[in-house]
This record gives C-alpha cells, structure tokens and sequence, in this order.
C-alpha cells in the first residue's frame, strides 16, 4: 500500500501515531484525524488544505479546522470536508420550481463551494421559505421532498474536494464481505426503542374549515405485540390529499420495523468504498437470520498506518 498526506502542499511523513483516521456519512461531513510530531519543517494552520491518497487515488481533500497540542509536542489535528461548511453556514432562502440538485448548485454559488457531478433530481418543488436556517437543512429537506414524491433517494457529499449528488441506486460497489474471507469480527443489534413507529398520524392545516385535516395509517399487529409506538407530524399546507395518503403510507412502511444495524471491522480495506455505498454482505450465521443482502454504508471508517488499511462499516437495510 502507497500512501500520501499533504497539507498545505507539503508532503507529511512522520505520524506521533501510526494511524490517520477517515470518517464519512451518509448525512454528514467526512472527518479526517491524524496526530503529528511537533517539527520545524511541519508548520500548517487553519484552512489549510489537506490531501490524502491511497494507491494513486485521492481518498479525502479537506481544510485543518482544530489543532490540539500537549506537552509532549504531539498535534492532534482535524479535518473537514466541503460539507462542514453548509453544516456551518446559514442562510435565507425563498425558492420556487427547483429540484433539489438545483437548490445544491444555488447554495454552492453562493457560498463559492466546488462542485462535481450533481444528479437530475427531476422533481421541481413549487414553493419553499427556508429562514435562516443551516444550509444542509435547506438541501436535505429538498432532498426529503423529492423522496416523498419520487421514491428516489439521493446521497450529497464531497468527492475529493468538490461537493457530488448521486441517487443511491447508482452508488452500488461489485464487493463481497464474508464471514468466511476477510471479516474480522462484527456487531448485531435489533431495535425498537427509537426510531420504530407502529401509528403515523399526520395533520395538515385546512383554512377553508378552520381545522385539522388527520391522516392515520397503524400496523395493529405490531401495536399489540410490542405496544404502541405514535409518529406525530404536521406536514405542509401546499401537499394534496392524494400527497399526504402516499407519505403516511411510506412512513409506515418504513419505520413499522425493528432497525437493524450491522457493524463490521473488516481487516482489508477499499480506498473506494465510503458512506452511501451499497455492498453485498455474506454471514450464513447471523444470529436468527442468514444474511446475503445488498446493505447500504451509513458511516464508514478508514484506519490508514504505514503497513496497514482496514475498515470499519456501520450498515442497515431490509434483512
């Protein structure tokens, strides 16, 4: 394996700890970690950018944002993606019949980000005010309405330092993890203690009657089996009857469920690989269930030293 971290244009060589890590979500900014040896040649401050490559791929391209010194001359240094700055910044926005990739490439202009590929969202929003709120918000609530009325789901993040939207169909990776090749240990956990609803209730304002419009959908089966668990949410004025029917029905779909997550440590890495991915995952011996399913990465960690790349993966999907 071939490594490289620059910052600042300099190439870094000497770690006080032999292990850089790199974090991305599938909602969120990705986040790199390295600790360094106090030196005269290696001076770098905030805002400077940060490269890191594995193999002659670029793996991260980032800004320093926290430097953290001791006693003992050792620099604990973070780094930032492009989208830490949409999470950082706010704004107001008044918009109407954009797509939501139209919506990213407008907060991207404004706020002098780059951007790469950036997917037809296809669904135009009539009409939103978003006031003062952050930038992510704004770009995942168009995200999130073009869900509800498209079913396709899209993942934004930062692809080597320019901000990529991708429908998630489109971000499958022809990789296997088995139990039986280059898995080293892995985590199961089933739950309903936090994001399972068995009841969505939605209510919309009606200004013609005064009152609230109620649209229920429950899995009474689940309701007595594990007791009722009540979603309540008031959605926009501006959806139709037939709008709000199909997102209670989706809801219920979606979350009348236990959430299943599967961490895994893997012991070879893909430089490839990073939240939002789908992979094929293999365990014939997965607790009450034999998993071979395609699961979607929602958090996925590279531990990069100088002998060695592996990586851990936070799962779920339908299994």
């Amino acid at each position: 394996m071939d490594f490289s971290l620059k910052i600042g244009g300099r190439e870094v060589g000497i770690l006080a700890e032999d292990k850089i890590r790199l974090s991305t979500q599938r909602k969120g900014a990705g986040k790199m970690t390295a600790k360094f040896l106090k030196r005269q040649e290696l001076s770098f401050h905030e805002g400077d950018t940060a490269v890191l490559a594995i193999d002659g791929k670029t793996m991260f391209k980032g800004r320093v944002t926290k430097k953290r010194s001791d006693k003992k001359q050792i620099v604990e240094t973070t780094f930032h993606d492009q989208i830490f700055n949409l999470i950082r910044n706010r704004e107001t926005y008044v918009y109407e019949n954009k797509t939501a990739a139209q919506v990213v490439q407008m907060i991207a202009g404004d706020f002098g980000l780059n951007t790469g590929f950036i997917a037809d969202t296809c669904y135009k929003i009539p009409f939103r005010v978003e006031d003062i709120q952050a930038l992510i918000d704004i770009i995942y609530v168009a995200l999130d309405l073009t869900v509800i009325n498209t079913g396709n789901l899209f993942v934004l993040y930062d692809d080597a330092g320019s901000l990529t939207l991708k429908n998630i169909r489109d971000m499958r990776i022809n990789k296997l993890i088995s139990s039986d090749e280059t898995l080293i240990n892995y985590e199961y956990t089933t739950d309903i203690s936090s994001s399972t609803y068995n009841k969505i209730k939605l209510v919309r304002d009606n200004e013609y009657t005064g009152r609230r419009d109620v649209f229920i959908e429950k899995d009474s089966g689940n309701i007595n089996r594990w007791g009722l668990f009540q979603l309540h949410e008031k959605v926009s004025d501006n959806l139709t009857e037939a709008q709000i029917i199909s997102l209670v029905q989706r809801k219920l779909a979606l979350l009348n469920r236990p959430r299943r997550r599967l961490r895994i440590k893997e012991q070879y890495a893909d430089p490839s690989i990073r939240a939002g991915n789908s992979l094929m995952v293999n365990i014939p011996e997965l607790d009450e269930i034999s998993l071979s399913h395609w699961l979607v990465v929602e958090r996925c960690t590279h531990i990069i030293s100088n002998s060695q790349h592996r990586m851990e993966l936070d799962m779920v999907g339908d299994f």
